[in-house]
């Protein structure tokens, strides 16, 4: 296992953990939902950074950063999962 502690986050068996103060986060957003997920919220912070859109453009935030952390509360609070499974 790689340690990283300052960050909190471990690596073991290609699975992303990542833990704030007790509470664990495991990795439920997948590799194309991450693409479209990454792709979506920078074109809606470009988008509002450039005042094309209004202030709601900076909702682009929230699917940019669950796309970079590859952790989705929503995902998590139903039980979802898109990462591929490796037997």
């Amino acid at each position: 296992m790689t340690w990283i502690r300052d960050a909190g986050l471990f690596r073991a068996s290609n699975v992303q953990v990542f833990t704030m103060k007790g509470l664990a986060m495991k990795t439920n957003v997948g590799g194309i939902d991450r693409i479209v997920r990454i792709a979506a919220g920078a074109a809606l912070v470009a988008l509002a950074a450039t005042g094309t859109v209004g202030l709601w453009g900076w909702i682009g935030v929230l699917p940019l950063a669950t796309g970079l952390v590859g952790w989705c509360p929503p995902y998590a609070l139903f039980g979802w999962n898109t990462c591929s499974v490796k037997s």
